[in-house]
């Protein structure tokens, strides 16, 4: 690949990692009046028109091939379906710090399925080490100290367990169709089943309620769920997705400085004590060689 198209790649990656540490944060407020399944459905659907937007923009076709369907369907289940899923009803009962935190253990699990299962990566000393120091940090965040356990923090880990293999089927997706393309299938699909699960088991907001959340759940559909993954799909379309997961560590720290910035809390003592080991547990997994 030229080195032009890599440094594109590194490119989009840093605008998503900036835009999506913001994630967290707008979840956990809107999350406080709209129920979590139905937020993440209405925030979906909401990016809708952005990706429509784009192809009709573009004169893209909607023709699909069989093999390219398959993989929006599954990346459609992993990802829109299962990890939005989970990730927003698990912000709803933690704190936006340890959701940003605890998202790392997607490099873990990365490192799980390409490294033991598929067998893609070199597995050595050094990222066996790193596993582990992602794993201390994790229990620190689980509540080794204070031994309160919060469901929250457990979704969290739950969760980032399906983004690999979404990111694996989103990344063979690209090379048939467009990122836009990737999102608007997936935003449909996973936006509607998760507004009449929403509907079916979760208490309905108000009229009100909705109103008042609705420029926070615009900027959660139009730039976080919509902007952010167009960069994050151009991104693995250009390096391998374990090369673009390299830049995950620096995502919370941005995540906690939003925090500081908008509401004057620094991070925790359990925060910032399971930061640094996942932090330096990533950059050993993420080692060549």
């Amino acid at each position: 690949m030229r080195v032009a198209e890599k440094h594109k790649g590194f490119g989009f990656l840093l605008s998503e990692s900036l835009l999506w540490s913001l994630f967290p944060i707008i979840t956990a407020v809107t999350v406080t009046t709209v129920p979590p399944i139905l937020t993440a459905g209405i925030a979906t659907l909401l990016s809708v028109p952005l990706f429509l937007g784009v192809m009709l923009a573009k004169k893209e076709r909607f023709k699909l091939s069989r093999s390219a369907f398959i993989n929006l369907l599954l990346s459609t289940l992993y990802i829109g379906i299962l990890y939005y899923g989970l990730s927003f009803i698990g912000i709803k009962h933690t704190s936006a710090g340890n959701a940003s935190i605890l998202a790392l253990m997607e490099i873990f699990f990365s490192f799980i399925l390409f490294g033991f299962l598929f067998k893609n990566e070199r597995v050595n000393g050094k990222k066996i080490i790193g596993a582990l120091f992602m794993c201390v940090g994790a229990v620190f965040i689980l509540g080794i100290r204070t031994y309160q356990f919060h469901i929250g923090d457990l979704l969290i880990i739950a969760a980032t367990i399906w983004t690999p293999l979404g990111n694996l089927y989103q990344k063979n997706a690209r090379g048939e169709v467009s990122s836009a393309y990737i999102m608007l299938f997936r935003s449909v699909v996973s936006g509607v089943f998760l507004i009449c699960l929403g509907y079916s088991i979760e208490e309905l907001p108000t009229s009100v309620q909705l109103m008042n959340s609705l420029p926070l759940l615009l900027i959660n559909g139009l730039l976080l769920l919509g902007l952010s993954k167009i960069f994050w799909i151009e991104a693995i379309h250009r390096l391998p997705i374990t090369k673009t997961v390299l830049i995950q560590p620096v995502r919370p720290v941005f995540t906690l400085l939003f925090i500081l910035i908008l509401f004057g809390n620094p991070p925790s003592a359990d925060q910032f004590i399971a930061l640094v080991p996942m932090a330096i547990g990533a950059f050993l997994v993420l080692q060549k060689g």
